[in-house]
């Protein structure tokens, strides 16, 4: 087995009994599309090779933490990685910049991008952000509203323990400055089907805002 199918391996291992809406291997694969995507329409002079294949590795690897508890989940899955993993993960290309990525994406990215890590990490959030936009995006907000929803309506998101309503609309919030920072690295193709996601789903939030203001 070759360590990029090891990889699915880990992920598939970790992941399979979580559905769609927690984070599990669905949204793995989509979240993968999203990457090929990118990988096909990005400037070859702005992204090297090591810095896109440290990216496929944490995009595969970077919600095995999910198995357990979604808090902190990014730290767990390099824990996982390291203690149940080792061989596999002594092998990993660049390990270090995969590890701050995996570490990282949940945080965010305060500044532009300067450092292969720092970049790395900005093309994995927008790649991660892009599975909660657009049709199918509407679709898993839809089913957060009807399970979690069950108290008053914040939109601003004021810490890390809010619903998982406020979370996606925080995501969306992000969509811009994340498109921002990597808009010089990437084609006019990529960053056309980015802003059509984003418009379809500021209609899925703005219905879903409304309907739930009406209950």
């Amino acid at each position: 087995m070759n360590l990029k199918k090891e990889a699915w391996w880990i992920a598939e291992k970790c992941l399979k009994s979580l559905d769609d809406r927690t984070h599990g291997i669905v949204h793995i694969r989509k979240v993968y599309k999203h990457f090929q995507f990118l990988k096909n329409n990005v400037k070859p002079t702005k992204i090297n090779k090591e810095i896109m294949e440290s990216l496929e590795y944490a995009v595969i690897l970077h919600d095995i933490g999910n198995r357990d508890v979604r808090k902190g989940h990014g730290a767990r899955s390099i824990r996982i990685l390291k203690e149940e993993f080792p061989d596999f993960y002594s092998r990993l290309p660049n390990r270090e910049r995969i590890k701050y990525v995996i570490e990282n994406h949940s945080r965010g990215l305060g500044k532009n991008p300067k450092t292969p890590e720092q970049l790395c990490l900005a093309y994995h959030i927008l790649l991660d952000n892009m599975d909660g936009i657009g049709k199918e995006g509407g679709k898993r907000i839809g089913e957060c509203i009807v399970k979690d929803l069950k108290k008053p309506l914040k939109l601003i998101p004021k810490d890390n323990n809010n619903s998982v309503f406020e979370g996606l609309l925080f995501n969306h919030q992000w969509i811009d400055i994340n498109l921002d920072r990597i808009k010089e690295n990437v084609s006019r193709k990529f960053k056309i089907k980015y802003k059509k996601l984003k418009k379809e789903n500021e209609k899925v939030i703005l219905k879903l805002v409304k309907d739930e203001l009406k209950s």
